[in-house]
């Protein structure tokens, strides 16, 4: 006679959290349809998304790839349910309180949101000294680097909100360093830790052998690149920020080329749409003429965000080239 599996339930956490992104994505949404009718909506749609919807997402998801890569215990369900109520209820606090003029408000929110992720990377870590050796454990550093990154990108956003950056130069520097270092930072690392691991199963191969030390490689120039780039913009230092940024380029191209132009010692997968995701460094270089103070990224040819556009950037051979 068979055994029939019982179904697992679905953690509380799970249901929390999914329900807290699918707030901030619908409420981002809202302010977008709205436009002009909501006073700061570019801000807050963006603020939405980014800091809500995504730091729930990293900050949950984080914690499952390192227990699963330490091999170690997730934290308990009271632990996550509490750390995700206070996350969130610091996360509304800075939107209330910058959108609406209040910076003691978004002071004290910024303080608990960031206290919590301080918390969660000092708990990686000590997991990282605790667990026993796996093959890569050196991933759960890019959550660690990650967090640092939004910390320090908070305190750029409570500078900016404070209205004493000065002038309009030094503000528009604070801001795009603000900008540096919450998305290619909290964001940014966090998808390149992840996608070591991640991306040869989504291609359905095996994964390249010397994935540890491309790991141990890439995180150097990824994190000191960032903190490079951010400092030479918010020090209105262009050639110190375009350095950082090459610096973080090149700690790209080991992730990059590791998940998705040579997984399985070239073998042919099946389906290519799963290789679009490592292309994301190109849908960023498309924002770019936006946000960048100087012009040189201007003028990149559109193709590089379209289908055939990130086909052409795979090597010959590659799994991923069409």
């Amino acid at each position: 006679m068979g055994v029939t599996a019982r179904p697992t339930r679905r953690a509380p956490r799970h249901l929390l959290v999914a329900a807290f992104v699918l707030a901030y994505l619908a409420a981002g949404g809202l302010v977008l349809v709205l436009g002009g009718r909501v006073a700061g909506g570019g801000w807050l749609a963006v603020h939405l998304v980014l800091l809500g919807a995504a730091t729930n997402a990293i900050v949950v998801w984080s914690e499952y790839f390192a227990a699963a890569l330490l091999r170690t215990p997730p934290a308990s369900e009271r632990v996550a349910t509490g750390r995700a109520l206070a996350l969130n209820l610091g996360i509304v606090a800075v939107l209330g309180g910058v959108h609406g003029g209040r910076p003691g408000l978004a002071a004290a929110g910024a303080c608990l949101a960031g206290g919590v992720v301080l918390g969660h990377a000092v708990v990686l870590a000590l997991r990282i000294g605790r667990a026993l050796p796996a093959r890569l454990s050196g991933a759960v550093w890019f959550y660690v680097a990650g967090a640092a990154a939004l910390l320090a990108g908070m305190g750029m956003g409570l500078w900016l909100a404070g209205g004493t950056a000065g002038s309009a130069d030094g503000h528009r520097a604070l801001r795009l360093a603000h900008v540096h270092l919450n998305v290619l930072g909290w964001v940014g690392l966090a998808v390149v830790g992840t996608q070591f691991t991640l991306w040869p199963t989504v291609l359905r191969t095996r994964m390249e052998p010397g994935l540890e030390l491309a790991i141990r490689r890439a995180l150097p120039p990824l994190a000191g690149g960032l903190a490079v780039a951010a400092g030479g913009l918010a020090a209105q230092q262009r050639l110190v920020a375009l350095a950082g940024l090459a610096a973080y380029g090149a700690g790209l191209a080991s992730p990059w080329s590791r998940s998705c132009a040579r997984p399985g010692g070239g073998r042919r997968t099946r389906p290519r749409p799963g290789c679009s995701g490592p292309a994301w460094p190109g849908w960023w270089s498309r924002s770019w003429p936006t946000w960048a103070p100087w012009p040189p990224a201007r003028g990149w040819p559109a193709w590089m965000a379209t289908w055939r556009g990130w086909s052409r950037w795979w090597p010959p051979g590659s799994p991923c080239r069409r």
